[in-house]
């Protein structure tokens, strides 16, 4: 899957993933994401294990 990344008024980089995803991968708003670089020029995304400190 693609994604366009945003930038935010601050200029902090995100991306949007469509609600199914999110649903697919029970992930919610707040989650912390552990990017792992593949080495190849791709990323895996998967939800930390660590719990969040998100409000």
């Amino acid at each position: 899957m693609k994604v366009e990344i945003e930038r935010t008024e601050d200029g902090e980089a995100f991306f949007r993933l469509p609600d199914e995803y999110l649903a697919d991968l029970k992930w919610q708003d707040g989650d912390l994401i552990e990017w792992i670089d593949n080495k190849d020029g791709t990323w895996t995304l998967r939800k930390s294990s660590v719990a969040s400190t998100a409000d």
